[in-house]
């Protein structure tokens, strides 16, 4: 089978990856005759012959400009996900005995992907918008820190790494953080209504006398 190039692909030993599902060069009679350059629009990716058993994508574009911005933009979103991580114990995020909160599984698998290399990062941050809120998220809401959670990156268009992600991609973050975040603003809402109630009650009763107060701190010096 020939690409759009001319290769013989069947033969070259070129590997179609579409949506995680490799297709060895003898299955590519029944895929898209798409080559290398055409991969992207395509939403798979060509693998070399000499790394399709290690899976590392290749940055190949018909434009040279889109390989750097890619590049540019892989690393900017690597930057932001270290961050995270980073913030992690400043925050003083707890594990359930009390220790710093480490996402040991998710670090790992991150780092992976980041030393596979080309998009790979990418489909792993993609891939946990799909999957059920894990532990660690839930610990993000009750620190009230969903900025720290990968779904708040994918959710902000802003970003220089935005046109790495779908549309639908974007739909999905902002869906899993809405709940949680109305959730969040619910309790601040809750709390900061609880101080205007204490501090309405003061205003009402007045404060108490310099004599009371020094009395008050002085039975709580006793034994």
């Amino acid at each position: 089978m020939l690409g759009r190039r001319g290769t013989d692909l069947e033969t070259s030993g070129w590997h179609w990856d579409l949506v995680g599902t490799t297709l060895a060069a003898g299955e590519l009679a029944e895929s898209p005759s798409f080559g290398p350059d055409q991969s992207r629009q395509a939403g798979g990716r060509w693998f070399e012959p000499s790394t399709a058993h290690s899976k590392k994508p290749l940055l190949k574009e018909s434009s040279g400009s889109s390989v750097t911005a890619d590049r540019e933009a892989i690393h900017a979103l690597i930057s932001d996900l270290h961050w995270q991580i980073d913030q992690l114990p400043r925050r003083g995020i707890k594990n359930v005995v009390g220790h710093p909160y480490i996402p040991g599984y998710y670090k790992r698998g991150l780092e992976n992907a980041i030393e596979r290399g080309g998009h790979e990062v990418v489909e792993y941050v993609r891939r946990y918008l799909y999957k059920a809120p894990s532990g660690g998220f839930r610990k993000l809401e009750e620190a009230h820190s969903l900025d720290l959670a990968c779904e708040s990156l994918v959710a902000d268009q802003s970003k220089a790494y935005a046109h790495l992600f779908t549309d639908r991609d974007r739909a999905t973050a902002r869906e899993r953080l809405a709940p949680h975040l109305e959730a969040i603003e619910a309790r601040n809402a809750e709390r900061q209504a609880r101080i205007e109630a204490a501090r309405a009650k003061i205003r009402a009763g007045g404060l108490p006398e310099r004599s009371e107060l020094d009395s008050a701190l002085r039975s709580r010096r006793q034994p």
